[in-house]
């Protein structure tokens, strides 16, 4: 066998989502005292707390590592370096680490007068609903549709009117 296929085949793909999943599972109980939302890619993963703070992360085996922000600088610098395995956040901790390195602000969009977010949308034209172009929003309480930019989810909630949606 060449030398890099060695390497490329060390897991099958069943090894690595099950491997995925005990990760994200010990980092859902490492925040257990946060409201967190998880998603995004497995290596680097969108840690939301209170549905607006991204944690700026990357995973390295069961390795955390807490980055300096701008994320997407080439230089991503890990200024904590947690084990998920002993995971355990502390809301000072977080709190320390918020006002020292900041986080990336994220927006939601709720249906209003409910607790229910925007979380991906269906494709299937429903009868009777042309107007909606064969697209309209599903709602969740887990695994959000996040945005970057306030403007841009408000021009989505606006392109919604019958729903009553609030950008938050």
């Amino acid at each position: 066998m060449p030398k890099e296929d060695q390497f490329n085949h060390k897991y099958s793909s069943k090894q690595m989502a099950e491997i995925q999943g005990r990760r994200i599972r010990r980092l859902y109980d490492g925040f257990r005292r946060f409201d967190i939302d998880i998603s995004g890619n497995p290596n680097y993963p969108m840690l939301i707390i209170d549905k607006c703070k991204m944690i700026n992360t990357y995973i390295n085996n069961f390795d955390l590592h807490l980055l300096n922000l701008p994320s997407t600088n080439s230089d991503r610098q890990t200024v904590h370096h947690l084990k998920i395995d002993h995971l355990d956040i502390e809301k000072k901790f977080l709190h320390d680490y918020f006002d020292e390195y900041g986080f990336t602000r994220v927006y939601t969009i709720r249906h209003a007068g409910t607790d229910l977010y925007i979380a991906g949308f269906n494709f299937k034209v429903r009868e009777g609903d042309e107007k909606l172009e064969g697209r309209y929003p599903v709602f969740g309480k887990h695994k959000l549709r996040y945005f970057f930019q306030k403007e841009f989810a408000e021009e989505i909630a606006a392109s919604y009117p019958d729903y009553q949606l609030v950008v938050d």
